[in-house]
């Protein structure tokens, strides 16, 4: 609705609402009434002006986080993307995905953990490769000023040594514009972990940067504890989340001596918080994402008991029309109905449920991987990483596709990887129980 049409509304409505509630007629106020300053205009005794507003602030939200609050056990963060795209010399098909975490807190090393997962997919032939690594060396941090203006912000952080490997992550706000560089020369001793690298330029388009709810947080995992401990003020048990449903992408990848020039579109991600904890099974959940045919995309997350059973109740779910428009949907309103599993080649007794029916509140969809062999080995142990390319399909599986995506589907332990763990989880982190007042008198209500 317009500013116009709300207009004409009120006009139409005034003389009604100055009969039904009678205003008292104004007068203007004395020159030095009131507050010294203008209310709104400054500073004023009593009245927050500097905080209570702003969620996020970009594009310094963009670097790593770390301090106060988050400096432990607890604190994880990471980027991440799933592209689709071509092979600019040959045409072949890709999809690529890659992903680093930093997070807790190691002894030996003086800082937090850091790791990384990558894939390269040919959605023709269905040959998938990946590459994983944990990081030695230091990490080294560099960037302008917090406070730089936006055509001056930019940061890099690089980690390993040229034995091992490397990783390289940078980010300028000029023309927002990202590079992710990634060489790991030794493979991973789990299975299907090799060697690879990367070297690609993502550029942010329209819609930018958008939130997967719209208070901008996401609960993270299915609360075990069953005591409700999520606490805002410390961001436990929540992460702060933003995603690129349009980032285009380019550059070349390596993957097992196989090299492409890679360019497509990627949906990019980036989240924070003190959410590596053992109240919540934040590594159980199917996220996924999609590009339909009529330009809309979606996002959506359905956390799992620790039983492996969807908890319902805590679903997300985030709808982007083609024009940018947002609408979202929670619990039971989006439901995913397994109809078929694929059992694991890499997991024993693993059984994946990655053929269903997705209802939603746009329409109903049937998901299915095209290749279903699209899955890699965790860094501990009886984990499944499936991460990989699927289909949305109407009508049953094998109607007409009206979307491609990505689909995640993990089970993987609270602390994710071995290590990082060497700062015990501080229980001040989780709401104190009595909020830090003293019990309330009794009281009876009247009936």
């Amino acid at each position: 609705m317009t500013n116009e049409q709300i207009g004409d509304i009120v006009g139409e409505l005034a003389p009604e609402l100055a009969f039904s509630w009678p205003w008292p007629t104004p007068k203007p106020a004395k020159p030095g009434s009131g507050n010294s300053v203008p209310y709104g205009q400054g500073e004023m005794p009593g009245v927050e002006t500097q905080y209570g507003a702003e969620l996020y602030r970009f594009p310094r939200d963009h670097r790593y986080h770390y301090g106060p609050v988050y400096h432990g056990s607890e604190y994880v963060e990471w980027y991440y993307f799933s592209a689709f795209g071509t092979d600019r010399n040959t045409g072949e098909p890709y999809t690529v995905f890659w992903m680093t975490l930093i997070g807790g807190w190691d002894k030996v090393l003086q800082r937090p953990i850091k790791n990384t997962f990558f894939a390269l997919h040919n959605l023709r032939t269905g040959s998938f490769k990946t590459g994983l690594a944990l990081f030695p060396g230091p990490l080294t941090t560099e960037g302008s000023p917090s406070d730089a203006p936006t055509k001056e912000f930019w940061f890099k952080y690089s980690i390993g040594t040229p034995e091992y490997g490397t990783l390289e992550e940078s980010y300028r706000a000029a023309d927002e514009t990202w590079n992710f560089k990634l060489d790991i020369k030794q493979a991973a001793p789990v299975a299907r972990a090799t060697t690879c690298s990367m070297d690609v330029t993502g550029k942010v388009y329209a819609p930018g940067y958008l939130y997967p709810t719209p208070v901008g947080f996401e609960n993270e995992g299915y609360d075990v504890s069953k005591t409700g401990r999520h606490n805002p003020k410390t961001v436990y048990g929540i992460s702060y989340y933003y995603m690129v449903p349009k980032m285009m992408i380019e550059g070349p990848v390596t993957v097992d001596g196989l090299t492409i020039d890679f360019e497509g579109l990627a949906w990019f991600e980036h989240q924070w918080g003190n959410m590596r904890t053992p109240d919540h099974e934040e590594g159980f959940y199917m996220w996924l994402n999609c590009y339909l045919d009529n330009g809309d995309m979606f996002r959506m997350r359905f956390w799992r008991r620790n039983d492996l059973t969807h908890a319902d109740e805590i679903n997300n779910y985030a709808y982007i029309y083609s024009d940018g428009r947002m609408e979202f949907a929670y619990g039971p309103s989006v439901k995913y109905t397994p109809i078929r599993s694929f059992s694991s080649k890499i997991v024993p007794g693993m059984d994946i449920p990655l053929y269903g029916k997705l209802e939603t509140p746009q329409g109903t969809y049937y998901i299915a991987p095209e290749f279903p062999d699209q899955q890699a080995m965790g860094y501990a142990e009886n984990t499944s990483l499936w991460e990989g390319a699927i289909y949305f399909h109407k009508d049953g599986l094998d109607g007409p596709i009206v979307g491609r995506g990505y689909h995640e589907n993990m089970v993987v332990p609270w602390y994710y990887m071995p290590g990082g763990l060497d700062i015990p989880m501080r229980e001040e982190l989780r709401r104190s129980l009595n909020g830090g007042m003293p019990p309330a008198p009794d009281f009876k209500f009247y009936k």
